[in-house]
């Protein structure tokens, strides 16, 4: 291959690399959103995948862009090859079934605006402090009654566990001595996370989006 070929095979890859993805068509788009939320701080993470090819990423092109609208608030995703991602903190406790909706913005073709979840209503974590081992502990949220899926998780250097909730009915009990994984006292953490999944926008080919609301208190566990 002559030197000018190889140029011009040099040039077209760079073209390609920094263009992104642009021509695939939103109808062959794989899509996978998934948003946690801990405390104050938000955090979205969106994968694009090519549908014919899934184990390639698709990457934003020109002026395509990831918009995330929670609260009446939009923020612009940041680009990456295999992960768009956005994180912030909100300035209120958010309500019950209050819309998580994540648009793709396409100049060159179908614009997939509809992807939404809906965010559990921010909950408060109570325990016992200090909190007995060697009794039933038991934990409390408010509010409660939503259709999320629970779970729950207790973290610390001598107590340590996790579960799932049935429904949600605000308190969970832990039996006497099911959290011992060392000698205590220590202190720890328990934590309530409810989960939610929605629907994507249909302009895609396939995809999941999804929402993790976790919430905590500090306990300080004594034998």
């Amino acid at each position: 291959m002559t030197p000018t070929r190889l140029r011009a095979v040099a040039i077209a890859l760079l073209a390609a690399c920094s263009g992104g993805s642009g021509g695939t068509p939103t109808s062959r788009i794989q899509v996978g959103m998934s948003a946690d939320l801990v405390d104050t701080l938000f955090e979205l993470h969106v994968s694009l995948r090519e549908s014919d090819e899934a184990i390639e990423p698709y990457i934003l092109a020109g002026d395509e862009e990831l918009v995330a609208t929670l609260d009446g608030e939009s923020h612009v995703l940041q680009r990456g090859e295999f992960d768009n991602a956005i994180s912030f903190r909100i300035g209120s406790p958010l309500t019950e079934d209050m819309p998580l909706v994540v648009a793709l913005h396409r100049p060159t073709d179908t614009d997939a605006l509809s992807s939404q979840v809906l965010v559990p209503a921010t909950h408060t974590v109570s325990a016992t402090d200090p909190t007995p081992l060697s009794q039933d502990i038991t934990f409390t949220w408010t509010p409660s009654g939503s259709d999320a899926e629970l779970a729950w998780d207790v973290d610390g250097a001598c107590a340590t566990g996790n579960g799932p909730v049935r429904g949600d009915p605000g308190g969970i009990t832990i039996p006497a001595n099911a959290l011992t994984t060392g000698s205590g006292p220590c202190s720890g953490t328990v934590t309530v996370v409810k989960q939610r999944s929605g629907t994507v926008d249909p302009h895609f080919s396939f995809g999941t989006i999804s929402v993790r609301h976790r919430q905590r208190t500090s306990v300080n566990f004594v034998p």
